[in-house]
């Protein structure tokens, strides 16, 4: 396969209405080497940049006058994914997953304003292909309002249930952070997606607000029965405390046209 350089995107970007997508990366990966004739592709030996073979476009999401809140991957639909030489992307299933697309990671700005995600395939441009041609609909979640709603002051024990602005929070766990200047830490578990909320606020008994970080955050379950945690890492340590939450009061998701073509410089 010749050397790969990104030349031209003869359609960079589309918008519709207050969110904007732009195109601003491309990873394509060969297949690497094995000794094992009958090792499967992916467990090679020698692997280009030591990744698995396939494709992987970035995508930049943007909102002007809305907060970006998510990325709503099961209702995210892509029509076509292929090459100027009819390869059809489609059709190339993930060996571990049965599906032909997954999107890699989705990560909002802290202003609220930009996501990035990638849309990630096992196949490869045909040799001679000079394009990969995207048509679909991304679903974004966002959200313009928000209000504010408080627990009320609890005892701060593992197993304790705390009830807020229709959320029901478990405290999984408390820690004592071995690294940084947080003086303990709190995980919180819930079955309602917390990427529904702006932010998560803890206040002391004398209501003062405790400084907060967030640290690691998790999901497991299927279909709707779904449980979500997240751990914060405080800089007070505390036997009673409160919590506040912040959350959108008018989401809304908002469907926008994927309609690319993206020059691959093969």
């Amino acid at each position: 396969m010749k050397r790969l350089i990104v030349t031209s995107c003869a359609i960079i970007g589309c918008a519709y209405g207050e969110v904007e997508i732009e195109f601003n990366g491309l990873r394509i990966v060969g297949k690497g080497y094995s000794s094992n004739s009958k090792n499967q592709s992916g467990n090679e030996e020698i692997r280009p940049f030591n990744w698995t073979s396939g494709t992987s476009l970035s995508l930049l999401v943007s909102a002007d006058d809305l907060s970006i809140v998510g990325l709503d991957q099961k209702e995210s639909r892509l029509t076509k994914f292929t090459d100027d030489q009819g390869t059809d992307f489609l059709k190339v299933k993930n060996r571990f997953s049965g599906k032909a697309i997954r999107f890699g990671w989705v990560e909002v700005s802290q202003d609220g304003k930009a996501l990035g995600t990638t849309i990630e395939s096992d196949a490869i441009p045909a040799k001679g292909s000079q394009s990969l041609i995207l048509q679909g609909d991304l679903v974004v979640t966002t959200g313009s309002k928000t209000e504010k709603v408080q627990s009320g002051t609890i005892a701060l024990k593992e197993g304790a249930q705390i009830e807020v602005g229709g959320f029901s929070f478990k405290v999984k766990e408390i820690d004592q952070p071995r690294f940084g200047d947080a003086k303990m830490s709190l995980t919180l578990e819930t079955q309602k997606n917390m990427d529904e909320l702006k932010e998560i606020q803890f206040f002391d008994e004398s209501g003062k607000e405790i400084e907060s970080s967030k640290g690691g955050s998790g999901s497991w379950g299927f279909g709707e029965k779904m449980t979500y945690s997240r751990t914060y890492e405080l800089r007070k340590k505390v036997s009673e405390l409160e919590i506040g939450i912040i959350r959108w009061a008018d989401l809304k998701q908002v469907k926008v046209p994927l309609d690319l073509k993206i020059g691959v410089g093969l």
